[in-house]
C-alpha cells in the first residue's frame, strides 16, 4: 500500500492507493479543509457553534436545551408573520440564530438567517433574517443527514447582537 500527498494548484488532492480524492470544505464547498475555513471561523467569532451530525445526538440535545433556555425578548417584534414551516431546500442549510422572542407563556419565536453553500448569508423573501416558530425550528434542528450542519447561536453573546 502506498500513500502520497500532492498539491495541484490551489486545490488539494490526496492520493491513497492510487485513488485520488479532492478535499472539499464541508462548510463552504471550497477547496480547503473545514478546519482552515475562514468563512466558518468568522461566524464562530460572534456565536457559539453547534455541529449537528446523525452520529452525535448529544450535540442536538444540547442545542434543544439551549433553545429552551436562551435569553428571550418579550413580544413578537416587527416584521412579517413568522414561518411555521421551512421550505425543503432550506432544511439542510447551516443557519444563525440571532435572537429569541417570548410570546405568551410557553411559546417562542426565533430570528434566524440561513447560510448558503458557499458560506454566505443568503436572502430569503427579500431579507436576510426571518422569524420562525417552534415547529419550524424543530424541523431545522432535527438532523438526520450524514452531512454536518453548522448552527450558530448569537444569543450567547447578546440577545440583540449584530443588528
Amino acid at each position: 500500500m502506498s500513500s502520497q500527498s500532492s498539491v495541484v494548484g490551489v486545490a488539494h488532492e490526496v492520493v491513497c492507493n492510487s485513488k485520488k480524492r479532492r478535499v472539499t470544505c464541508s462548510f463552504c464547498q471550497c477547496d480547503h479543509r473545514v478546519t482552515a475555513c475562514d468563512r466558518k471561523q468568522r461566524f464562530g467569532m460572534h456565536a457559539t457553534e453547534y455541529v449537528l451530525t446523525s452520529d452525535d445526538l448529544l450535540t442536538a440535545t444540547s442545542l434543544r436545551n439551549r433553545l429552551k433556555e436562551m435569553p428571550a425578548i418579550e413580544g413578537c417584534g416587527k416584521g412579517s408573520p413568522p414561518f411555521e414551516s421551512i421550505a425543503k431546500e432550506y432544511l439542510p442549510r447551516n443557519f444563525i440564530i440571532h435572537e429569541a422572542r417570548s410570546i405568551g407563556t410557553n411559546s417562542r419565536l426565533w430570528c434566524i438567517s440561513f447560510i448558503g453553500i458557499y458560506g454566505e448569508v443568503i436572502k430569503t423573501h427579500l431579507t436576510e433574517r426571518i422569524r420562525i416558530t417552534y415547529d419550524a425550528m424543530n424541523c431545522l434542528v432535527t438532523h438526520q443527514n450524514k452531512v454536518k450542519k453548522y448552527v450558530y447561536d448569537e444569543t450567547i453573546i447578546s440577545p440583540t447582537a449584530h443588528h
